[in-house]
């Protein structure tokens, strides 16, 4: 079905960009230049006219992420048109997403009228500045969809439509951690039934970062706390405000520096519920200025446990400070007092006592998957090997091929091609193009024909293709990111082992059981590798008996043409068989048709001769 789209795929009208199947989105989100009136007018129309001739009969539904409450100008431009208007902002206080409750009415808004009819087209459109909310919009919707899976992969295919700088310019802060997580958030759609989940309250207690960062240069930081949100203690006022600010003025605002200490608690005591921005400011030594540290944007509903742990791949911060935090950094939000945490949290908190305890549960993570992920490879291997071996053994396909190939010499009689030694691969496809002069035969019918009179034992020559059509649905390039993962997995382990030696009693039972998983997990490797490269010849291989390039001609574009030949020959052939038993049913209806017709001749004849007679007698 990809290849026909792509087959028939039109290319969208200037000043727009294709996302996916009925979803645009205008080019000037991703631009920072301001728009005179009547110069964004000629733009927005000439888009429109334009678009009406590319999608006659198409309906179309616009989201445009404005600033503001007042009516854009695009809503004014395309009212003209006909055209509705959907306004969403653009920001959740200073944070390029949306609120969940807004973020599902787009995606079911969007989702209804795609569903309405194919004809329906969604225009997506923001105000300057607007492009990382839109992009997470879009992200967002083919996850709903579930036209893409993976938040990550997503976010950054749609992000990729953009000269990357755009998203620096347009957020000083990197959002994608945040953004990731509402694309979570979005994904749990699929696993539950009630999504979103009710709102929830909670009360954040206190906030513990572990290994403070260098923000000013000398290796500490003054870290003031605001939370923004909606006040849940006024639930029909769901507009966000600040809950939570650190007083400047206070003995609440400290400097930490990290060789003094490696945890801090700040006590903060806030309610909140649903949608929560938290942003940790670092103060300045004048008590004035202020420099961003980081910001986490969460949802109350999908929390929980009592306790949010992030690392600093986990929030937002500034582009290029990623260095000031050391790589064991941590923010733990507590809902609720320690003691009251139940076991899995306290659990939880003595986990991260332990030395590395996010290389080692990665280590863990791996030795669990290790045999489920070496048993997919190798039968994937194995489907690839057997696959090229099969075709290339196949004594019926290779006469078949020789068969095509004089019949293609007999077509081509006095001519330059006349007498060709082979063909290309991608020719067998062609065998349903070429059609006799009456319209009604292609070459592949009458090959079938051929080899039903001539060659009747190669009919069934599929059957020596087992693993063909299972071959086809793996990428050479998907099993050697598969082995590379297996063979850089077990490097870590043997650097998690190697250091964790040295932790002493603590990682005793550790490094033992990694010492036993080695001593078979290291045979599986080298065994692997082995197959692998085996099956990386005998895929070349493949490609080089068709006198093919395998660099031009891979292993995969190799078999997908084989499965279409072998489905096209079986389809023809089928095809036949129905043709000659109409054919059959005609010729005997046409026989009972004759005879019933001499039949009656010889009644009339006899009857003629007998009248004369009787005339006689009555006289």
């Amino acid at each position: 079905m990809a290849l026909f789209r792509k087959f028939f795929y039109r290319k969208p009208p200037d000043g727009l960009l294709e996302i996916s199947e009925r979803v645009y989105v205008f080019d000037c989100c991703f631009s920072t230049d301001v728009w005179e009136d009547k110069e964004y007018k000629i733009y927005i129309g000439g888009i429109v006219g334009q678009l009406r001739d590319h999608l006659p009969d198409a309906s179309f539904m616009v989201f445009n992420f404005r600033e503001g409450e007042y009516q854009s100008q695009i809503a004014s431009i395309l009212s003209e048109y006909d055209m509705t208007v959907m306004d969403y902002p653009r920001q959740y206080e200073g944070c390029p997403l949306l609120n969940l409750e807004v973020i599902h009415h787009f995606l079911r808004s969007s989702e209804s009228w795609l569903l309405l009819g194919q004809q329906n087209v969604i225009l997506m459109h923001s105000e300057l500045g607007g492009w990382p909310v839109v992009a997470f919009m879009l992200a967002a919707l083919l996850i709903y969809r579930k036209q893409f899976t993976g938040e990550q992969k997503t976010l950054e295919m749609i992000y990729k439509q953009a000269p990357r700088e755009l998203l620096h310019l347009m957020s000083p802060l990197n959002p994608l951690p945040s953004q990731l997580r509402y694309l979570q958030y979005v994904s749990r759609r699929n696993a539950g039934s009630e999504w979103p989940p009710s709102d929830r309250a909670l009360t954040l207690d206190c906030i513990i970062l572990r290994f403070i960062p260098n923000m000013d240069g000398e290796g500490g930081c003054r870290p003031v706390f605001r939370i923004y949100g909606q006040d849940p203690l006024m639930a029909a006022d769901r507009t966000p405000k600040v809950l939570f600010s650190t007083p400047k003025k206070t003995k609440l605002v400290r400097y930490y520096k990290q060789v003094d200490c490696e945890l801090v608690k700040i006590d903060i005591h806030c309610h909140v519920l649903g949608d929560v921005v938290l942003e940790c400011i670092s103060l300045h030594s004048d008590q004035e200025r202020e420099s961003m540290m980081f910001r986490v944007m969460f949802n109350t509903a999908f929390i929980r446990s009592n306790i949010l742990m992030l690392n600093r791949e986990e929030i937002d911060i500034l582009w290029n400070a990623m260095d000031q935090f050391p790589k064991d950094f941590r923010v733990e939000v507590y809902n609720g007092d320690k003691e009251n945490l139940g076991k899995c949290e306290q659990f939880f908190l003595e986990l991260i006592k332990v030395p590395r305890v996010e290389s080692k549960l990665r280590v863990f993570l791996f030795k669990i998957q290790f045999c489920s992920q070496v048993l997919d490879l190798r039968n994937s291997l194995n489907t690839v090997n057997s696959a090229a071996e099969e075709v290339r053994n196949s004594v019926k396909l290779k006469r078949i091929m020789q068969t095509i190939l004089s019949l293609g010499n007999a077509l081509n009689h006095g001519t330059a091609r006349g007498s060709a030694i082979g063909f290309r691969l991608d020719s067998l496809l062609k065998l349903t193009d070429t059609r006799a002069r009456n319209n009604k035969m292609t070459l592949m019918h009458y090959l079938c024909k051929v080899l039903v009179s001539k060659l009747p034992e190669l009919l069934d020559f599929p059957k020596d293709l087992v693993t063909l059509e299972a071959s086809t649905k793996i990428q050479l390039k998907c099993l050697a990111e598969e082995m590379q993962a297996i063979s850089k997995g077990l490097e870590k382990v043997v650097q998690e082992l190697t250091a964790s030696e040295n932790d002493g009693p603590v990682s005793e039972t550790f490094c033992r059981t990694l010492k036993e998983f080695l001593s078979f997990a290291e045979g599986e490797v080298r065994s692997l590798a082995s197959l692998y490269s085996s099956v990386g010849r005998n895929a070349d291989a493949l490609a080089l008996y068709f006198g093919e390039d395998p660099a031009r001609c891979p292993f995969e574009q190799v078999v997908s043409t084989l499965l279409n030949f072998v489905r096209m020959f079986v389809r023809a052939h089928e095809e036949n068989c129905k043709q000659l038993e109409l054919e059959k049913k005609k010729a005997q209806k046409e026989a009972e048709n004759e005879k019933l017709k001499v039949s009656t001749l010889t009644k009339e004849s006899d009857h003629m001769i007998q009248s004369p007679n009787k005339s006689a007698n009555i006289q």
